[in-house]
């Protein structure tokens, strides 16, 4: 495919739709209604893509990978590969000269603040979530509000959804989730051991041995709904 001709509009849409932002449909759509894609792509390649059925997830996918291998880059950081609500390993942004602390504590959150690209001069909301996952959770400022971020429960909620694959050796003996538990706590007086569960790498039977500790030690507000029990085995 001939990409040296694509304007910057052109190239924002083929990432915004290779790194999965825009739908399927929605691409197809902008396909079809451009002006100026069809001179930019040439014929042939314009009528490859759009003799690519954007209902099946095979052709798409395999369009996407494509789009990834060959699109130009529009600036000389990683801010375009990078979907607008995403996630990376903590201290891992690279490079990480490449951004710059705009805002910190931002609404008075600790784990929130913005970064600034300042090659692309992209700005991103960052939620950092150090304590368990070790992951930072970004969103292009640009993008609808973040509301999930405002809480220490939601944070962890949707850090466990990015870092699905984090487990502790021996989480009975860490001191990282009765802290988080507490917090929790202190944010949700009463918060059902199930939600505190949900949000953690843990299992009932962990949850509920902390959960006792952190209600003697800091007089905490935790409702027992799931019954300790003994391990499978």
């Amino acid at each position: 495919m001939k990409v040296d001709e694509l304007s910057p509009q052109s190239i924002d849409c083929l990432w915004r739709f290779a790194r999965g932002d825009m739908p399927a449909k929605d691409f197809e759509s902008w396909i079809y209604q451009s002006t100026t894609i069809e001179d930019e792509l040439g014929e042939r390649d314009y009528l490859d893509v759009i003799s690519i059925d954007y209902k099946i997830s095979e052709q798409t996918r395999s369009f996407r990978q494509t789009l990834l291998a060959i699109l130009p880059a529009p600036a000389d950081c990683d801010c375009h590969t990078l979907c607008d609500t995403d996630f990376i390993e903590m201290g891992e942004w690279v490079p990480a000269a490449d951004v710059i602390v705009t805002d910190r504590e931002v609404d008075g959150i600790p784990w929130r603040f913005n970064l600034t690209c300042i090659i692309c001069e992209t700005q991103w909301l960052v939620a950092v979530e150090e304590r368990i996952y070790d992951i930072w959770l970004i969103r292009r400022a640009s993008c609808a509000p973040w509301p999930e971020v405002l809480t220490y429960r939601g944070l962890l909620a949707l850090a466990k959804r990015a870092a699905s694959g984090v487990c502790y050796q021996d989480p009975t003996n860490s001191i990282e989730i009765p802290a988080a538990i507490c917090d929790l706590a202190e944010e949700n007086p009463g918060i059902p051991l199930s939600e505190i569960v949900a949000v953690l790498p843990i299992d009932a039977v962990t949850a509920h041995h902390h959960a006792i500790r952190v209600i003697a030690q800091h007089d905490a507000q935790i409702t027992l709904d799931l019954q300790e029990k003994p391990k499978a085995g």
